[in-house]
């Protein structure tokens, strides 16, 4: 399940989360009229990106051995299976509707000036590793040694930081991975942001 899910967050990152963001800027310097076409791939794009976030952190939390081995993370998702399908489907549209309104953003961001989109990824991704080297937190768990670990560790944490970001991958609470507080501080600056990117564009 290691190996799936390094996969399914490389390809999240990678391709869907670029991919949304070249439609909505594709959409928005349009010259001519956008039909409905265009939108449904956007939400497509997106709904398919929030049910690969969903499966994820669904798969690892009804994993019997993890929840024997870590009871105190792992088993929020109810044994019911009508109360699985709301989890479920409610991890499926908050991560969608996230990627929606992390990449509206950065799109909003990429239309004054490239920097500004930039600058805003940077800038967060940045403060972020800051906070991770001073807890003494940064490098990753997986013991390759070397420089190889400085590499390993340096693009995990960034991978891990920019999908969070943009799904709220739920799973990503995890201590290992981006923590509680910054998990939660992730989804607020993701909610703020793009009010804060209306404003300054107009």
């Amino acid at each position: 399940m290691q190996e799936m899910s390094m996969m399914k967050n490389l390809e999240m990152f990678a391709e869907a989360i670029p991919g949304v963001i070249i439609q909505l800027m594709a959409i928005s310097t349009s010259n001519e009229d956008v039909g409905v076409l265009p939108w449904l791939s956007v939400t497509v794009s997106a709904f398919t990106t929030g049910f690969v976030s969903a499966t994820i952190s669904f798969d690892w939390d009804t994993d019997p051995e993890n929840r024997r081995l870590v009871p105190d993370f792992f088993g929020f998702v109810p044994a019911p299976v009508p109360k699985r399908i709301i989890v479920f489907v409610s991890m499926l549209v908050i991560s969608g509707g996230m990627l929606v309104i992390r990449c509206t953003s950065i799109v909003l961001l990429g239309l004054i000036g490239r920097n500004w989109a930039l600058g805003f990824v940077g800038v967060d991704v940045g403060l972020y590793c800051i906070m991770k080297m001073l807890r003494g937190d940064f490098w990753y768990w997986i013991p390759v040694g070397g420089y190889s670990e400085i590499l390993c560790s340096t693009i995990t944490r960034i991978v891990v930081k920019i999908v969070t970001d943009f799904t709220s991958l739920v799973h990503f609470r995890h201590p290992q991975e981006l923590g509680g507080v910054s998990w939660q501080l992730s989804l607020v600056v993701a909610m703020v942001s793009l009010p804060v990117a209306i404003e300054i564009n107009e």
